[in-house]
């Protein structure tokens, strides 16, 4: 067993692959063979958790072009995929990741432009057309 220690919460891992952010650390165990026998360490079993419809990527391993690491069986085939980096000269390596398998996804660069947009409104009361400068960026 691996004790860790996350935000005053002891968590125990074992037979587990370990995700982790700067914010909090995540333990998953793998697949059984049994979906719903009682993982012996008190945790759960991927097969036991839903897919999810969103999943977002807050994580700096897109910097490096990398991916973070989670299981593909949290997906469903609508799953939406977001990352919150961007890179107006490429697709990302998360999206990329969602869309070689069919996934919907999109990058972060509507979300810097919207709240940019949002705070020139507040400042000049004047609301800049945000799709046009979306256009421009990606055609840098």
């Amino acid at each position: 067993d691996t004790e860790l220690k996350a935000s005053d919460t002891e968590l125990k891992a074992s037979d587990t692959e370990l995700m982790a952010s700067d914010t909090e650390l995540m333990a998953l165990p793998q697949p059984s063979q049994n979906d719903h026998q009682q993982h012996p360490h008190g945790g759960f079993h991927l097969n036991d958790i839903p897919a999810y419809d969103l999943i977002i990527n807050a994580t700096s391993a897109g910097l490096n072009g990398e991916l973070p690491v989670f299981p593909e069986a949290l997906c469903h085939q609508q799953t939406f995929f977001y990352d919150m980096l961007y890179d107006i000269h490429q697709t990302t390596a998360f999206v990329a990741f969602a869309q070689q398998r069919g996934y919907p996804g999109t990058d972060g660069l509507g979300m810097l432009v919207e709240q940019a947009a949002a705070a020139f409104k507040l400042w000049q009361g004047v609301t800049p057309d945000t799709q046009a400068v979306m256009a421009q960026l990606r055609d840098l």
